[in-house]
């Protein structure tokens, strides 16, 4: 009997499938309306035997051990370092904008100078996004934040987004990085690679079980009167809007169409992915033959063209973050949970939403990096006391300082206080992590950039209209 009913068979619903399979021994149906699993990233080889991302490029990339390590039991990889060129003002730049972008960019006077001043106010190596480098002091600095924002970025985020940046959710903008580094590498994690076979092989590797069954061409819709008002867990990966038949109105989305060439040359152009933020319709183009090395006289590239979503007649790629979209999606998930019972979702489309878990991690890698104390500040209740003994564990097996907090129930109350954060302060901590409790602390969280504290709020609770103003907010609810 059916315990589980996955409905997408992509790299989410495939992780899912197994580890029930293997740690619950817990039977699953996965299900996918397309003829191939693999999701998003399936891929196949052509006639030149070039291996063909047919979505578009997909490169794996984590700081997570266990992560790479439990993927690597289903493939070999190949240790491909993802670079990406802009095509700005005539020549190939490397992005994320870095000190080399800066070099091939401007006059080697002006380009000395920004370096110089780069290095001094944020130090050699770091992460900064555009919108804090606009609000600098220095106009040197605002000067490039400027170039940046009109050379790199406007345009790019005009075809992908379809709107002007100031119209985006904060969050997508802060996403985009600028490094006070020479590594032209697009991601630094420690892990990076593509699966020496193909994703698609991993995946198929990934859902060779017994407990596992899997069927192609079968949409939610075929199957779930079958399913409805059983006990069967569902963790549907899909649109939550389009699992309800738009009841409530369409969610936004951006969808994307990948328009394939083949070339009698041996190369196409200097990378794998070439950005086109100033220059024609399409947003980039990948060259194929660079992920595996792949040995062909001819060569596939893609080029990506953005758009608005349209039911029927595309397929929606990227959520549309925004307060009203992330409230619509609430009311789905609700409505979800109570027609169908048991059902979690998963994956980009399936939570409609863009987490700070990069800039957490980010920052907390940088505090263990530079020997800062870091304080944990927990609650009195038998989560807030699990979650920071779990931190607290974890930071202390980084090589981490640690101190915590843990309020007492009758004379400091729930949440955040002004004089914790201050006493944690004069204890030396310069980094602060909040755990099931800081999502509603928007002026403790003030407070405590006030005294040099950063703040990373890790809560399950609901947010308020506007998020505290910390480093990085990662909670379910946060819009």
């Amino acid at each position: 009997m059916v315990r589980n009913v996955i409905v997408g068979c992509g790299i989410s619903g495939a992780v899912t499938a197994r580890i029930l399979a293997e740690q619950f021994g817990e039977s699953s149906l996965l299900i996918d309306a397309r003829p191939h699993i693999g999701g998003n990233c399936y891929d196949f080889y052509d006639h030149n035997h070039i291996c063909i991302h047919k979505y578009g490029a997909h490169i794996f990339h984590t700081d997570l051990r266990r992560v790479w390590e439990y993927l690597s039991r289903f493939t070999q990889w190949y240790p491909y370092m993802h670079k990406v060129l802009g095509f700005i003002d005539g020549q190939f730049v490397p992005i994320p904008f870095n000190l080399n972008s800066i070099r091939m960019t401007f006059p080697e006077f002006l380009a000395r100078r920004l370096e110089e001043k780069l290095v001094i106010r944020f130090g050699f190596g770091s992460r900064i996004s555009i919108q804090e480098l606009r609000k600098s002091e220095e106009k040197d600095l605002v000067f490039l934040a400027n170039h940046i924002y009109t050379k790199v970025f406007l345009g790019y985020t005009q075809k992908q987004w379809g709107v002007t940046p100031d119209k985006l959710d904060p969050a997508v903008l802060e996403r985009v990085p600028v490094y006070v580094s020479r590594d032209d590498r697009y991601f630094r994690n420690r892990w990076q690679g593509i699966p020496r076979h193909g994703y698609t092989a991993m995946i198929a590797s990934m859902l060779e079980h017994p407990r596992i069954t899997v069927k192609t061409d079968t949409s939610w819709n075929d199957v779930k009167e079958e399913f409805r008002g059983s006990d069967v867990r569902i963790f549907y990966t899909g649109p939550v809007d389009e699992l309800l038949d738009w009841r409530f109105g369409e969610l936004p989305y951006r969808s994307v169409r990948q328009d394939f060439h083949e070339f009698d040359r041996e190369f196409f152009q200097p990378a794998a992915v070439v950005n086109y933020p100033e220059n024609h319709d399409f947003t980039r183009i990948s060259e194929y033959k660079y992920f595996l090395a792949d040995q062909a006289s001819r060569t596939v590239v893609s080029f990506e063209y953005p758009s608005a979503w349209k039911r029927g007649e595309n397929e929606p790629a990227y959520p549309v973050a925004g307060e009203d979209s992330h409230r619509l999606h609430r009311q789905y998930v609700e409505a979800a949970r109570e027609e169908y019972g048991h059902i979690h979702f998963l994956g980009r489309l399936g939570d409609y939403r863009y987490y700070d878990m990069d800039k957490a991690v980010a920052r907390i890698q940088k505090a263990i990096g530079d020997g800062e104390t870091i304080a944990v500040f927990g609650d009195y209740d038998v989560d807030g006391i699990t979650s920071t003994v779990l931190l607290m564990d974890y930071l202390k097996s980084c090589g981490a300082k640690c101190l915590r907090y843990i309020p007492r129930r009758i004379e400091d109350g729930y949440g955040l206080s002004k004089p914790a954060i201050q006493s944690l302060r004069d204890q030396g901590a310069t980094l602060m992590i909040t755990v099931d409790c800081g999502i509603t602390g928007n002026e403790e969280v003030d407070f405590a950039g006030s005294l040099g504290l950063d703040v990373v709020v890790t809560d399950h609770h609901e947010c308020k209209e506007s998020l505290p103003n910390a480093v990085a907010v990662v909670d379910p609810h946060r819009p």
